[in-house]
Parts: C-alpha cells; sequence; structure tokens
C-alpha cells in the first residue's frame, strides 16, 4: 500500500486500487502434520495463544500497514447508487437460457450416440 500511496503522491491520480482485507475473524490459523505426529499438540496450543494474545491481528493489521500517508482517495469503496430497482427481464437470462439449451443438446447428443452404438455393437454379427 505504500507503493500505492507513493504513485499517487508522486502523479496525484489514482492508478491502482486494493481490495477489502479479509477479517481475522473469520479466518482459521493452521498447520498440516502427519497423522499423530508428536507436534500437533504443541502447535495447537502455540496457535491458540498466538490468536488470544492478539499478535495475529497486531502482526496482519498494525505491522504491516503502511507508515507512508495513505492515498484515501485511492482506497474508498465505490458503490453503485440505483435510482430504483428494476424487474428482471428475459433479455437479461438470454445467456443462461443458451448455456442450458447447449448442455441439453450435448446431452440428448451423447445419449442418441450411446444409443446407436449399443445396438450397432448387438446386432454385429461374429466374424467367422
Amino acid at each position: 500500500m505504500s507503493f500505492v500511496s507513493s504513485q499517487f503522491q508522486k502523479d496525484q491520480r489514482c492508478r491502482f486500487k486494493i481490495s477489502k482485507p479479509l477479517p481475522l475473524s473469520t479466518g482459521y490459523f493452521f498447520w498440516l502434520f502427519k497423522k499423530n505426529s508428536s507436534y500437533t499438540n504443541a502447535h495447537s496450543k502455540a496457535l491458540v495463544e498466538l490468536w488470544e494474545t492478539g499478535l495475529a491481528y497486531f502482526w496482519v493489521y498494525k505491522l504491516f500497514s503502511p507508515t507512508v500517508s495513505r492515498a484515501d482517495q485511492c482506497f474508498v469503496e465505490s458503490t453503485r447508487k440505483v435510482s430504483r430497482r428494476a424487474p428482471i427481464q428475459l433479455s437479461d437470462l438470454t445467456s443462461a437460457f443458451l448455456i442450458l439449451g447447449i448442455g441439453t443438446g450435448l446431452a440428448v447428443l451423447s445419449f442418441l450416440t450411446e444409443l446407436l452404438y449399443s445396438r450397432f455393437r448387438l446386432y454385429k454379427l461374429p466374424s467367422a
């Protein structure tokens, strides 16, 4: 983010955007170990202590946040404002029906191909 703010200070325009960070409260911290590993309990306790002391939150949100002044104009969430809700029309669903039609057509084609193949194999005379 400090690169974005330095570019904004240099050019006075936003050339980059940043996504919203994921909240840590919904995430999980884990390590993968072999089944019945002797390290599993020790690492589980260490991760719980890390979470309870708030170090994970500090590392992600405080320590790695930019020290250079942020370009707040570049990080503002742009929300689309709709004056009124418009009902869905059939033209909005054209692609969904097109995909449904293509899928149905391919399913029928493969079914007929398999049907013809099985009948051809059934009536094929054994070569003597």
